[in-house]
């Protein structure tokens, strides 16, 4: 970046992350945010180590939330761990969790018109923190799990 120099954000962005080098998490970071109009958007879910979880890793709490939930949402167990399973994993940073989607006609038995099915991991605790269905899914802030 030059002195005095004015920079369109994208250039910006651009000129920063260049400056931190370009491999950088940082740098990376940076530009999406800059790039995105200075909307947080989530980093690499891979700078993050994280990976995905199966539905054998994660631990039901009794009394819970996520139990309340299950029941809220005309949800069974075996359903959330089948989201979990074969649901499209994200990386929540905001929430800190990441947490799987697929569409509840996939599910077996799902019932109701919600179009969308999901359930929420602490990655760390491996512990279910909530299921949700939704009409939609706003996926900017979350960063897809390979």
């Amino acid at each position: 970046m030059v002195a005095g120099k004015v920079y369109k954000a994208t250039q910006a962005g651009e000129a920063f992350a260049a400056w931190l080098g370009s491999d950088s998490v940082t740098a990376k970071f940076v530009a999406k945010f800059v790039n995105n109009g200075g909307k947080t958007v989530a980093t690499d879910a891979a700078a993050k180590n994280v990976s995905k979880i199966s539905s054998n890793e994660v631990i039901w709490q009794t009394g819970a939330h996520a139990e309340q939930r299950l029941l809220r949402r005309s949800l069974t167990k075996d359903q959330a761990m089948y989201v979990i399973d074969n649901g499209t994993q994200y990386l929540d940073p905001a929430n800190n969790s990441i947490v799987a989607w697929i569409e509840a006609k996939l599910v077996p038995g799902c019932v109701g018109n919600s179009k969308l099915s999901g359930v929420a991991i602490d990655p760390a605790a491996k512990t279910i923190k909530t299921v949700m269905k939704r009409g939609s899914l706003n996926i900017d802030n979350y960063q897809e799990i390979f």
